[in-house]
């Protein structure tokens, strides 16, 4: 993920691409945004808008200062074959 220039409120749009171990997806590019639209980072608080090739990501998460990238929250799937909800984390290495 990059990060674009703060905005009035502090926001900070992000953009990039994803990559997708599961059967569902296989790549995503973020939708940039600032506060309170997706794709942003505010704080610790992230919220993500990631248009796949088989629906859309939207998830709400939270950065730990001492997790080193990791961030954990909770998404919905819409507009595809594998519409869900849950939990779960968005990780900077690979598994």
């Amino acid at each position: 993920m990059g990060e674009v220039g703060a905005s009035s409120e502090g926001s900070f749009g992000l953009t990039g691409t994803f990559n997708f171990d599961g059967a569902c997806f296989n790549s995503g590019k973020l939708t940039p945004g600032t506060y309170p639209t997706p794709s942003f980072i505010l704080g610790t608080s992230v919220a993500l808008n990631i248009p796949t090739d088989n629906g859309t990501i939207a998830f709400v998460g939270t950065a730990g200062p001492d997790e080193g990238g990791l961030i954990r929250g909770t998404y919905t799937v819409t507009g595809g074959s594998c519409d869900s909800t849950g939990t779960g984390y968005l990780s900077p290495w690979e598994y």
